[in-house]
């Protein structure tokens, strides 16, 4: 007796399960099944959730998202959208694509010295003179 073989999972994205929902309206779900190369109960799953799938698409949740878990602190969230949306209107865009557009900075290897002593990194240094290849 041959043993089955194993089936890798799949995620699939918001968008894939709205074409099922669609198609299931004139499709069986056999045969949805082979059309999208899934097991059936993958498909039963994404029908038994079309509400679900729907009201996610209507909230404008993006059709690329393959997992509809809400934020584990929506205040956090919300706060963070909020920061993010009040801070892009404030800085300027050019400041914003400098940023973007900043090239990385380049480190030559230092073998195995360090240029300043390990007690510096304990105690705050008093010079900072070590530390510039830090600062652009």
């Amino acid at each position: 007796m041959a043993l089955k073989e194993k089936v890798k999972r799949k995620s699939l994205d918001l968008a894939k399960k709205l074409d099922i929902i669609k198609k299931s309206a004139v499709t069986s779900k056999h045969q949805l099944a082979k059309d999208f190369n899934l097991p059936t109960v993958t498909i039963r799953n994404v029908l038994n959730n079309r509400e679900n799938i729907l009201q996610a698409l209507e909230e404008g949740k993006n059709p690329k998202c393959k997992r509809m878990k809400p934020p584990q602190s929506p205040i956090l969230e919300a706060s963070l959208l909020n920061w993010i949306g009040n801070m892009l209107e404030v800085w300027p865009d050019d400041a914003i694509e400098e940023l973007v557009q900043h090239e990385p900075i380049e480190y030559e290897p230092m073998g195995n010295e360090l240029p300043f002593e390990v007690d510096s990194l304990v105690n705050e240094p008093e010079d900072y003179s070590a530390f510039e290849y830090l600062i652009d």
